[in-house]
């Protein structure tokens, strides 16, 4: 009999694959949607999880836990708002993935769900919703920078020297647990929220 534990680390897997895929193809659509070729081009208008999983990436989430997914490349020429579909498309992720926990969470305390079915809801909420924190971070190369260059081009030209060093902050972070603070207080904060509320 295989542990329960294994399907619950295979569970964790594929949830977090699929949100991966899911804020992978908003990035897609709505750049799509704002008159940009390029994602469907590439083959970016799908879910299959091949088409978006990095191979480095994956190896890192499971020698460390963190990973990331080939980005979406966009060319903002096509855009008639640059501003508006460039913010919208750096939008799109974060709030696909924060929109999918926060079903997940509401159906899983709402409704009469137990055992496994009630885990892989919880699990669903809390790695949606903790990704699409993660990556409302302002540093490149997160969706926060994007968004934060988006509302104040006047500093652009900073923020691209400031490249440079982002990785090693976000590193720095990660291992001092800073992150998690990031992320952990507000989605448990928005779970509290859910289960007092539902």
């Amino acid at each position: 009999m295989i542990p329960d534990n294994i399907w619950i680390l295979l569970a964790e897997i594929i949830i977090f694959l699929l949100a991966v895929v899911f804020h992978e193809y908003a990035h897609a659509y709505i750049a799509y949607k704002c008159g940009d070729p390029t994602p469907k081009i590439e083959g970016r208008l799908s879910f299959n999880p091949l088409k978006h999983l990095d191979p480095i990436g994956l190896f890192l989430l499971f020698i460390i836990g963190i990973g990331f997914a080939k980005p979406v490349l966009i060319n903002p020429a096509y855009f008639e708002d640059r501003v508006t579909c460039s913010r919208k498309v750096a939008l799109a992720g974060p709030l696909t993935n924060l929109v999918l926990g926060l079903l997940a969470g509401v159906v899983g305390v709402a409704l009469p769900v137990s055992g496994f079915l009630a885990v892989i809801l919880q699990y669903t909420f809390f790695i949606n919703v903790g990704l699409g924190f993660f990556n409302l971070i302002p540093l490149w190369p997160l969706d926060g920078h994007h968004i934060l260059l988006s509302y104040y081009p006047q500093v652009t030209y900073n923020f691209q020297k400031f490249k440079q060093i982002s990785i090693v902050l976000l590193i720095i972070m990660y291992f001092t647990h800073i992150i998690d603070y990031l992320i952990i207080i507000p989605t448990q904060l928005i779970y509290t929220w859910i289960q007092t509320t539902f």
